[in-house]
């Protein structure tokens, strides 16, 4: 389940205290109703927590943004990754390396349900030399 941009959202920040870490997380929910909650991934840390979300799981859903539309050169700015209960936002103009998410991409026991499989695909190849 995906946020549309236009919904309302409040961020606030959260202690990692499930795996012992005193790190700092941008979280987001969704105030209108019920959807789960989310991660806005704008560092490294955030990433490296987020992958390990991600490496327990054995589906995730996947979209990519983009800018291009004729005036720049093509780069995802954003990635969009889902799991029962959690949306992870990776702003990518943020984080620049997401080498931390090639051993998800890459296991063949993690299904990866995309959107648009393959302009997703191959921009993530472009981007981060990540394969699926």
């Amino acid at each position: 389940m995906f946020f549309n941009p236009s919904e309302t959202l409040t961020f606030y920040r959260q202690s990692d205290r499930e795996s012992g870490k005193d790190q700092n997380m941008n979280i987001f929910k969704d105030t209108r109703n019920d959807k789960p909650p989310g991660m806005l991934i704008t560092d490294n840390a955030g990433l490296i927590r987020a992958s390990e979300i991600l490496s327990k799981e054995k589906e995730i859903g996947v979209d990519l943004e983009s800018d291009s539309m004729f005036h720049y050169r093509d780069k995802i700015c954003l990635v969009q990754i889902s799991v029962p209960g959690l949306d992870i936002l990776i702003d990518t103009l943020s984080v620049k390396d997401l080498g931390t998410l090639l051993p998800i991409f890459s296991n063949p026991c993690i299904r990866k349900v995309f959107h648009g499989a393959d302009y997703d695909i191959r921009s993530l190849f472009r981007d981060f030399g990540i394969e699926v």
